[in-house]
């Protein structure tokens, strides 16, 4: 029987914080996403994963729009020569 020395042993702890999340996943006939279609967005909407099959091959997946941000820019680029030609910054508001 093995006994260990519980005060020589030098325990380190780190703690991670994270969510995981379960992603749902749902196979559906190409003629029942015809039929389904705005319930089937809906739960891609809440995180689901749809793959649409047709003779039991998947076909498509559907999935969330990408959320759209404003492009990054630099006013004035460190060495205009190293970069050719460029136009000046378009200074309008993302859209």
């Amino acid at each position: 029987m093995l006994k260990l020395a519980l005060s020589s042993l030098k325990i380190e702890k780190k703690v991670f914080a994270a969510k995981i999340l379960a992603m749902k996943s749902i196979t559906v006939p190409i003629r029942e996403a015809e039929d389904r279609l705005r319930e089937l967005v809906e739960e891609v909407k809440h995180g689901a994963k749809v793959t649409i099959t047709s003779n039991g091959h998947a076909e498509a997946i559907l999935s969330p729009a990408p959320t759209l941000s404003a492009p990054w820019r630099v006013d004035k680029p460190d060495d205009p020569a190293r970069y050719g030609d460029l136009q000046p910054p378009v200074m309008e508001d993302w859209k």
